[in-house]
C-alpha cells in the first residue's frame, strides 16, 4: 500500500505585496531521503496578513520519525492558520509576541489532535518550527520564535546581516535538537524563545532550516563569522538575480541554489525570504 501523507518532493511560492514587497519559499528534498525513496520532510509557508504584516514559517521534520513530513505540515498550517486569525481579530490592540506564543501552541496542539486520532505517539510527528513576522513598511520591527536548528536572519539596508535573530537549539549530542512538545510550548518557554528586533531598513528576512546550516555553515558556531556569512550571501545573490525580482526568477534560481550538491550533506533544505 502507499504510504500514508505523501508530500512532493519540491515546493515553492511566491506572493507579491504591499510597497513592491514580495514573499518567496522554496523547499527540497535532500539526497539522504531520495535515495531510499523517502519523502521530504520540510515545509513552510508565507503570507500577508493584516496591519501590514508578513510572516515566513520553517519547520523541519525530525528524518528519524515515522509522520515528520505530517508533522511538519500540521505545524506551519496551524502556525499561520493562528496568527492569521489573531491579526484579523485584534486589529491594531494586537500584542505579536502574545500571537507568536498562540501560534506555536496552536501548531502542537494540531499534532496532538492528529497524533490522538490517529492512536499514534506525538513522538512520530516531532518537527521544529521557526516563526518570523516583520512590518512591512520602515521602520521595521521583526518578532521571532524558533524551536529546535534552523537559521532566521535579517539583511539590512547597508547590505550587512544580522544573525542569527533567535538562538539556534541543539540537543546534548551531535545532530540532536528540540522539537515542538508540551514542554517547548510551554507559554513561559516560548516567552524566552521570543526575541524582538528593530530595523531602520531591512533589505530581506530570512528563515531557512537546518540543511541550509549544515551546507553553507556547518556548524551553528560559525553563523556568528561574517567571513563564513559571505559565500553565502552571494550565492544567494545569484540565486535571486538582483533586485527586483520577478516569480520565475527568483524561484529558479533557489531552486537551484539548495539543489546543489554539498559533499557529506544531504537533507532537505527550506527558505523563506522577505523582499
Amino acid at each position: 500500500p502507499a504510504a500514508p501523507y505523501p508530500k512532493a518532493p519540491y515546493a515553492q511560492a511566491y506572493l507579491a505585496g504591499p510597497a513592491g514587497s514580495c514573499l518567496v519559499g522554496v523547499s527540497t528534498r535532500g539526497r539522504l531521503h531520495a535515495n531510499v525513496g523517502g519523502f521530504r520532510e520540510d515545509d513552510f509557508r508565507i503570507a500577508f496578513l493584516a496591519r501590514e504584516q508578513c510572516v515566513l514559517i520553517a519547520a523541519d521534520g525530525a528524518g528519524s520519525a515515522a509522520l515528520a513530513r505530517e508533522g511538519s505540515r500540521i505545524a506551519v498550517s496551524c502556525a499561520l492558520d493562528a496568527l492569521s486569525n489573531g491579526l484579523h481579530e485584534q486589529g491594531a490592540d494586537a500584542n505579536l509576541e502574545a500571537l507568536l506564543v498562540n501560534a506555536a501552541q496552536a501548531a502542537f496542539a494540531g499534532i496532538q489532535t492528529q497524533a490522538a486520532a490517529l492512536s499514534r505517539p506525538i513522538s512520530d510527528f516531532n518537527t521544529t518550527l521557526l516563526i518570523a513576522m516583520c512590518s512591512v513598511r520602515a521602520p521595521h520591527t521583526v518578532v521571532a520564535l524558533q524551536i529546535g536548528d534552523g537559521l532566521i536572519a535579517a539583511k539590512n539596508g547597508d547590505g550587512s546581516w544580522s544573525a542569527p535573530l533567535c538562538d539556534c537549539e541543539y540537543g546534548e549530542y551531535h545532530g540532536q535538537t528540540h522539537f515542538l512538545s508540551a514542554a517547548t510550548t510551554a507559554a513561559t518557554a516560548l516567552q524566552l524563545r521570543i526575541r524582538v528586533h528593530q530595523f531602520p531598513q531591512l533589505q530581506s528576512l530570512l528563515v531557512a532550516t537546518d540543511g541550509i546550516i549544515d551546507a553553507y555553515f556547518e556548524t551553528e558556531s560559525a553563523l556568528l563569522d561574517p567571513g563564513v556569512w559571505q559565500p553565502f550571501a552571494q550565492r544567494l545573490e545569484i540565486a535571486l538575480n538582483g533586485v527586483p525580482v520577478t516569480p520565475a526568477s527568483c524561484t529558479t534560481g533557489l531552486r537551484q541554489m539548495l539543489e546543489e550538491f554539498t559533499p557529506g550533506q544531504h537533507d532537505d533544505r527550506t527558505v523563506a525570504l522577505a523582499m
